[in-house]
């Protein structure tokens, strides 16, 4: 194991061994293609404005979107060494730590045109807040969208825990639609991706298992076991329906006014 893999988190970095890409969202590259149509569809003059990827990890979203033609993209995201390691593999991109929550004190108003957030809100709690501080920057007539996990059929259970083993809140697409509106973003479209989830996570672990003995002698036991749990866990609730996949595309209409 290199001196410079010992200090990124060391599941995340598994799972992109086993996308052959530094990416640890299950499913962004098919989904990533589709988003980048659908959003072109409905502004093509969006790859000439400011994009920020929302939760860019290792970089490989930040720079397959800067390769599909996004000229002015920059990523953020809150774990600092996969930021050094995106920021090192892909210098002509830009990368910032912090956190989504706080993206309206690292950004000056109406700064972006697209949105990109990948695997973020199942993290946060406060949905609400986190799509108000989205819409502090955005342009007027950007453009977000949400890629992330859903609640499925049953409410889902607390004790799921995420590759870092913190709680996850899958979106409740009610409540989100609500919020949305709130801060003054427009549902376009919503799209369930919940069999993409299923084949990808289902895929993810039988690889894994494939693979073991070459992974063992780069990767710890604790790092293989959380991840060998947590997709075990994750396609079973999806093959249940107990767990779901969601694309939500949005656009900023109204300009908020929240209290400080």
């Amino acid at each position: 194991m290199s001196a410079h893999h010992s200090t990124v988190n060391q599941s995340r970095l598994l799972v992109t061994r086993l996308r052959d890409k530094d990416d640890v969202d299950v499913g962004s590259g098919e989904a990533v293609d589709t988003i980048i149509n659908h959003v072109l569809a409905v502004d093509p003059s969006l790859k000439k404005g400011a994009v920020l990827d929302v939760g860019s990890g290792f970089g490989g979203k930040t720079d397959y979107l800067h390769r599909a033609g996004f000229t002015h993209v920059q990523g953020v995201d809150l774990d600092e060494t996969a930021v050094a390691y995106a920021q090192a593999k892909y210098p002509h991109l830009h990368f910032q730590v912090g956190n989504a929550l706080h993206v309206d004190q690292m950004y000056a108003p109406q700064s972006f045109s697209f949105l990109h957030v990948f695997h973020v809100s199942y993290a946060i709690q406060e949905k609400a807040l986190l799509l108000q501080r989205l819409a502090t920057i955005a342009k007027p007539g950007g453009i977000l969208v949400l890629f992330d996990y859903a609640e499925g059929k049953t409410p889902f259970a607390d004790a799921t825990q995420d590759l870092a083993g913190k709680p996850m809140y899958p979106i409740q697409v009610p409540h989100i639609q609500k919020d949305l509106k709130a801060a003054g973003w427009k549902v376009m479209e919503i799209t369930d991706i919940t069999p993409l989830f299923v084949t990808v996570y289902r895929e993810a672990v039988n690889k894994l298992a494939a693979q073991l003995p070459v992974l063992r002698k780069e990767f710890s036991a604790q790092a293989i076991q959380r991840v060998q749990d947590t997709f075990s866990v994750l396609a079973t609730r999806l093959e249940k329906g107990d767990l779901g996949g969601v694309i939500i595309y949005a656009q900023w209409e109204t300009p908020p006014s929240f209290p400080e």
